[in-house]
């Protein structure tokens, strides 16, 4: 059974896409027969509160060929939030598990992105971050700052850091985009997180151990 990893204490969503092509067409014809679009669900563990969401769907065409789209958000919830459900956990989660035990072993395309809010107080001055919101230029009488941006990384693993700055909040929403082709196993999520919160902690938090403010979406 497909097991979903534990969100790392920093994130507030983590998303992730895997696309396997070139599928054989009795497995079309079971994710055509399966598809979901956007069920979700919630998850209670640990005393925390999860949304999960969940869409599975194929596709063959000229340009794409034939394969299967799987794609799951993960995002913490206020306990008090009315959600509008579609699915049970259950479903979700037996759903994705028959997926990779029919697609097991086989080379898939795997996206991934995580989100996180962090307190101003708690970006290394000395790091990314902080060096750009540094950025400040006058030109005759105006003034120009640098709030946000989309940086490139040039990485075999990660593509794209991506953060914006709230001064009325004094906080920083930063994004981390990751892709990667791997095998398809029942662990490839989990796999897939923990090397998100290695990339964070590198590129937002500059390889510091800290222990994050309580800052939420």
């Amino acid at each position: 059974m497909f097991v979903l990893p534990k969100l790392p204490q920093q994130f507030c969503e983590t998303g992730i896409c895997l696309s396997v092509e070139h599928i054989a067409e009795d497995l079309l014809e079971w994710v055509k027969h399966n598809q979901l679009l956007e069920g979700n669900a919630i998850v209670d563990s640990d005393g925390e509160r999860m949304e999960i969401e969940l869409t599975l769907n194929p596709y063959d065409d000229d340009e794409s060929g034939r394969g299967a789209h799987l794609h799951i958000e993960l995002r913490r919830v206020d306990m008090d939030d009315q959600l509008s459900l579609t699915t049970t956990l259950e479903s979700i989660l037996g759903l994705v598990s028959d997926f990779i035990r029919k697609t097991a072993g086989e080379e898939a395309f795997c996206v991934c992105r995580s989100r996180l809010y962090i307190s101003r107080a708690d970006i290394p001055e000395d790091g990314i971050i902080a060096n750009l919101l540094h950025f400040k230029r006058r030109l005759y009488d105006t003034s120009f700052a640098l709030t946000d941006a989309s940086l490139r990384v040039e990485d075999d693993v990660f593509d794209s850091l991506r953060f914006r700055y709230n001064e009325e909040k004094d906080r920083v929403m930063a994004e981390l985009w990751a892709s990667q082709y791997i095998t398809v196993s029942e662990e490839f999520f989990t796999e897939f997180a923990k090397l998100m919160e290695t990339g964070v902690d590198c590129f937002v938090f500059d390889g510091l151990v800290r222990e994050p403010s309580d800052v939420k979406e």
